[in-house]
């Protein structure tokens, strides 16, 4: 899954107890997903490779 994906390489950064909320939108050469960060619900991006999968997280 592109979007669990994204969220795992986010991981590290965010509190414990975040939840991957879904997929926000996406392009061929983006994904932006939405997480539960506590109380509030925030969008992250990854950028994806020519194949679709996840190259690298965006700040």
């Amino acid at each position: 899954m592109v979007g669990r994906d994204c969220f795992e390489s986010h991981l590290p950064t965010l509190p414990p107890g975040s939840q991957y909320e879904g997929i926000a939108e996406a392009s061929d050469n983006r994904i932006t997903i939405r997480a539960m960060t506590g109380t509030q619900v925030e969008t992250f991006d990854c950028s994806l490779g020519p194949d679709g999968t996840v190259t690298q997280s965006s700040d």
